[in-house]
């Protein structure tokens, strides 16, 4: 009869790398922008979600909403300017970057009512509008009649009913982060979407996002911050995140155990060009400098950190907090 010794040795071992041997990050309650967790998220089919507001009004470029140069022989437009006031914004992204649904709360109905008209002269678009609250849609086929729908109806559900996943992963942000929080949302890790993003935004990630499939990353939730009250202008790039002290976190779930993400991480390190030999807060991070932005990497377990900010030190306080949180 066989000893059952090395079969038992042999299970522990697929055990130990099935579930791994070491503890998650903790959860805690982040900092988090002003009135997200109160938000409704709507029942639609959303790829990545974001949510803004400072908790002061937000002024944004009104030519996001249409061609104003179109409507200013209209009266109702006379007084609109190049800039609108917000008091909170959500967008969602559909199946690609360009299919997107979200709702603006303005300060007044008369500044809704003219979105909504600038809106609606676009192509592919349909604008509506509650009271001060601003609904859009934009894309073509089903999912543009689909998303309206949802934004119309009365089953939304906050964030940590509405995507329960993303919602731990945010709750491994920083109660204490350097600056304030002006952002968050989500997004899941299909083909270059990542890349897509961060190149509008003006930064290039440059393979960084690609280099997620090794860890078979699913999403990533995140959080943004500024050092100050923000004002939205039309050259939203590396230097007016720098005017502003912008930097961001990014948290995300391997779907490998902890036991094996020390080797996965060195061969994501030499995919995503990330140099070793760095520390924050007397660990050890893998770190990348973007040129327009600076990215430090660090795992604990099989959850992944990311910081990401337009200065180094910005991005090293704010994965200090993280780490200093974590224990």
């Amino acid at each position: 009869m066989r000893k059952p010794l090395p079969l038992l040795v042999l299970l522990a071992a697929l055990t130990l790398l099935a579930f791994g041997c070491s503890d998650g990050p903790a959860q805690g309650n982040p900092a988090l922008p002003s009135g997200f967790t109160d938000a409704r998220i709507p029942g639609a089919e959303f790829s990545a979600y974001l949510y803004v507001s400072q908790g002061t009004p937000l002024s944004i470029p009104t030519r996001w909403f249409g061609d104003l140069a179109s409507t200013q022989a209209i009266p109702t437009f006379a007084a609109l300017g190049d800039s609108v006031g917000v008091r909170n914004a959500f967008l969602g992204v559909g199946p690609t970057i360009d299919h997107y649904a979200g709702s603006v709360a303005f300060n007044g109905e008369p500044e809704a009512d003219a979105a909504v008209r600038l809106a609606n002269s676009r192509a592919l678009t349909q604008a509506w509008r509650t009271g001060a609250d601003f609904g859009i849609a934009y894309g073509q086929g089903d999912w543009l009649d689909a998303a309206k729908n949802a934004l119309q109806a009365s089953d939304a559900k906050p964030f940590s009913e509405a995507y329960a996943d993303s919602w731990k992963l945010l709750r491994m942000a920083p109660s204490s982060p350097p600056n304030k929080p002006v952002a968050a949302g989500f997004a899941k890790v299909e083909g270059d979407f990542l890349e897509q993003a961060a190149t509008r935004a003006g930064v290039s990630l440059s393979g960084v996002g690609s280099a997620l499939g090794l860890l078979k990353v699913a999403q990533v939730a995140f959080v943004a911050y500024a050092d100050g009250d923000l004002s939205v202008r039309d050259d939203v790039g590396p230097a007016y995140f720098k005017e502003h002290g912008a930097s961001a976190l990014a948290v995300m779930k391997s779907g490998y155990p902890g036991s094996l993400q020390g080797f996965l991480l060195n061969t994501f390190a030499e995919q995503a060009g990330m140099e070793k030999g760095n520390q924050v807060a007397g660990q050890d991070v893998l770190t990348r400098d973007l040129g327009d932005a600076y990215l430090i990497v660090k795992s604990i377990g099989n959850v992944v950190f990311m910081a990401i900010a337009s200065e180094k030190t910005g991005a090293e306080k704010l994965m200090e907090a993280v780490l200093k949180q974590q224990g």
